[in-house]
C-alpha cells in the first residue's frame, strides 16, 4: 500500500521494483556467503599445509637417509 499514491520511478510497476531489489538482495547475499566461504576454506588450507610440513620434512629425510645408506653400500 505504500506504493499506492506514488509516481512510478523509472518506469517501473511495483511488481518489477520488488523483483529487481529481491534480486539485488540475492546476488549481495550470495556474495557475501561465498566470500566467506573462500576465507574460511583458505585459512583452513594453510593450517593443513603448516600442520603437514613437519611430517613431510620426515619423510624427506627418511627417503635422503635411505638412499645415502645404498649409495655407501653400493661403493
Amino acid at each position: 500500500k505504500a506504493y499506492v499514491g506514488l509516481p512510478h520511478l523509472w518506469g517501473l510497476s511495483t511488481l518489477q521494483d520488488q523483483q529487481i531489489a529481491g534480486l539485488i538482495m540475492k546476488i549481495g547475499g550470495g556474495l557475501l556467503l561465498w566470500m566467506l566461504i573462500a576465507v574460511m576454506f583458505f585459512r583452513w588450507a594453510a593450517e593443513e599445509e603448516r600442520r603437514q610440513q613437519p611430517r613431510i620434512r620426515r619423510e624427506l629425510e627418511r627417503e635422503l637417509n635411505e638412499l645415502t645408506e645404498m649409495q655407501s653400500e653400493g661403493t
